[in-house]
């Protein structure tokens, strides 16, 4: 039988793992990426942050503290 994904951890600091539907990349205190069917989450601490709602097709980004973008993309293409 084959696993379904991977975890490694080196507490506090790194964490990273996949499975059939997420992943995640964490190094802790500077970089947090979570990914699954619905969400693409990432922030760069503690200048960049991107959370994007896949099923709502909405996106919120930010440069901290020169540039925020908050769109609902319903009406046009979602990459």
């Amino acid at each position: 039988m084959k696993p379904d994904g991977y975890h490694v951890r080196l507490h506090p600091i790194f964490y990273l793992g996949k499975d059939k539907h997420s992943r995640h990349l964490v190094f802790a205190p500077v970089l947090w990426n979570f990914v699954d069917e619905e969400d693409v989450n990432t922030v760069v601490f503690p200048l960049w942050w991107s959370f994007r709602d896949l099923e709502h097709k909405q996106v919120d980004r930010g440069v901290f503290p020169l540039w925020w973008q908050f769109d609902d993309l319903k009406r046009s293409d979602f990459h």
